[in-house]
């Protein structure tokens, strides 16, 4: 995780002492990696929350003129076209980016670069549903 929010905090070009990321409200990393990570680069990080990523990617928006992060991290691509349409991110093709399935690589400009993937599972309660959820087929 270290690696990958270096690749970020590179992309965004920002060499000051202090680099802010914008990021969703569920956000989460351990502080021993934070510390690791400014150690090694000398950059304080501060990070900025801001509600689910929906919330976060539209306050990126309406700063846009006056950019309140120097990252922005937690989108996911149901937002892409959002955030490119919007034209709020700076283009980087990462060294990693050879490690990464063709499939994952959603923005061929590389202003946007996968971080992570999964599958989504629906849980529910059989108990609950009169009828059965509908299977695959």
């Amino acid at each position: 995780m270290v690696r990958a929010l270096a690749l970020l905090v590179l992309s965004a070009l920002a060499w000051g002492q202090e680099v802010t990321v914008l990021t969703h409200e569920s956000f989460s990393l351990d502080k021993g990696l934070i510390a690791q990570f400014e150690r090694e680069t000398g950059l304080r990080l501060r990070f900025l929350k801001a509600g689910d990523a929906g919330e976060t990617l539209n306050r990126a928006i309406l700063t846009k003129g006056a950019p309140i992060a120097d990252v922005l991290y937690g989108f996911d691509n149901t937002f892409l076209s959002r955030a490119l349409e919007a034209d709020i991110l700076l283009p980087y093709r990462s060294p990693e980016v050879r490690n990464l399935k063709a499939t994952l690589l959603l923005d061929p400009t590389f202003r946007a670069l996968p971080v992570d993937y999964g599958w989504v599972s629906l849980n529910y309660d059989r108990a609950y549903f009169k009828d059965p959820c509908p299977r695959r087929p």
